[in-house]
């Protein structure tokens, strides 16, 4: 099941999910091949990648010749209408980029930190930055995918943050 947030969506269902996941990180499918790797019958398979198709996550990318039979129609996931968000917390700026797959910037944008700022002010300044970057993603159509954030600190040998200058003890 789809659902929207801010008008973007965000969300699918499990097996859609599935399905992709492995045609973003393994490039170009058919349906029967994915079928076979992931298990599934060829019904429910084609079941989730008409899902995948209406909502604009994934495209035709090509034809396959096959030596028997018609040939195969291989799928990928639309790197134009889709997007990541990659978030870089410093000491004193929370910096924002919205990527396209195909690698295009779309937008990107900086929040200035107070130095002493307040877990409270470093909240706010993320939910705004992601709000933002919401809102472009569904204003040139895209599909908000994945993210990531990078925060500095030290990792301690049991895999704890030790130290990080903008997550200060409250």
């Amino acid at each position: 099941m789809l659902k929207t947030v801010s008008g973007c969506k965000i969300q699918i269902g499990n097996g859609s999910h599935t399905v992709l996941r492995h045609l973003f990180e393994h490039g170009p499918t058919s349906q029967v091949e994915l079928a076979h790797k992931l298990g599934i019958t060829k019904a429910a398979c084609g079941q989730h990648f008409q899902k995948l198709q209406e909502a604009g996550y994934i495209t035709p990318a090509r034809i396959k010749q096959n030596s028997k039979g018609r040939p195969s129609t291989l799928w990928n996931v639309d790197s134009m209408r889709n997007a990541f968000l990659g978030l870089a917390l410093e000491d004193d700026v929370i910096a924002a980029t919205l990527v396209d797959f195909a690698g295009r910037p779309l937008w990107s944008a900086e929040k200035r930190m107070n130095a002493n700022g307040s877990q409270k002010e470093l909240l706010k300044n993320l939910s705004t930055l992601i709000d933002a970057a919401i809102e472009k993603a569904s204003s040139v159509k895209a599909s908000l995918l994945q993210g990531f954030a990078a925060i500095p600190g030290m990792i301690g040998p049991d895999g704890l943050i030790e130290s990080c200058p903008n997550f200060k003890a409250a």
